[in-house]
């Protein structure tokens, strides 16, 4: 039986992850079909696995071949880290990489791998150090968007991290941090570690359960952007029921795939 994207409360925090924070259960992304639509010839598509040495790892994969994530350790309460970056693929073997932003760490590390995978089915990787991850597909990728009118509210008690490879920065570590997005899509993030966010969310126009985001950062605490404005592009996943009323979690990266931000939190 393929999984829905689900959702657990950790530590205060809503984790939008279908094995849980650290391998737990899940429940159901509130969709009562379980069946794929017809499979497609990429990997595209939410994805939750277990690594071999015991990390649970949330993948979600655009048809572009961008990739955005986020792990915690079976022993972890909450987020571990989040996983920004890029997959190719032929037939059913790919390759990727990505930029590894661990919270736990004040510095953002580059990671690759190979794999094989059976469309809107199951997704194997393998890293260099040897460990596997093993993967299923989550249909809740294939429902439609929630409305930008039913995503729009405020977001409290949230996470953010802010991270650029080859800046070791305590702005990594997640920080609490709050935004409103408005009926239009437009997002207003309340400051973060002297780091200015906003910008807009809208459904991609593949019509799969995700958003593209694009966020515009300015600010001292932002690094790249303490001389101009850096702006940052991504993804955006809302998970109605999560919490009290939803969470919303977006993943975004620079133009040069050099660094992000992470941010997470419910109304």
């Amino acid at each position: 039986m393929k999984k829905k994207f689900a959702t657990l409360a950790a530590i205060g925090l809503l984790c939008a992850l279908v094995t849980g924070c650290g391998g737990g259960g899940g429940g159901s992304s509130g969709s009562s079909d379980d069946s794929p639509s017809a499979p497609t010839s990429n990997p595209q598509g939410f994805w939750s696995g277990t690594t071999s040495d015991g990390v649970g790892i949330n993948l979600i994969v655009l048809d572009t071949g961008e990739t955005y994530g986020y792990y915690a350790a079976r022993t972890s309460n909450g987020f571990d880290g989040a996983l920004l970056g890029d997959v190719a693929f032929s037939n059913n073997q790919l390759s990727g990489s990505w930029l590894n932003f661990p919270f736990t760490s004040q510095s953002v590390h580059s990671g690759s791998y190979t794999g094989n995978f059976v469309a809107q089915d199951r997704l194997a990787l393998q890293f260099p150090t040897g460990v596997t991850y093993s993967a299923s597909y989550n249909v809740g990728y294939d429902d439609p968007p929630t409305p930008i009118s039913t995503v729009a509210g405020n977001y409290s008690s949230g996470i953010a991290a802010i991270g650029w490879k080859g800046f070791a920065s305590s702005e990594l570590l997640p920080k609490p941090a709050s935004a409103v997005v408005s009926a239009s899509g437009a997002i207003t993030f309340s400051p973060m570690q002297r780091c200015i966010a906003s910008g807009t969310i809208k459904p991609r126009a593949s019509g799969k359960n995700i958003y593209d985001a694009v966020i515009n950062l300015q600010g001292s605490g932002c690094y790249m952007a303490f001389y101009s404005s850096v702006t940052l592009r991504g993804i955006a996943l809302y998970v109605p029921g999560a919490g009290t009323s939803g969470a919303l979690l977006i993943e975004a990266r620079d133009d040069a795939k050099t660094g992000g931000l992470f941010f997470l939190a419910g109304k």
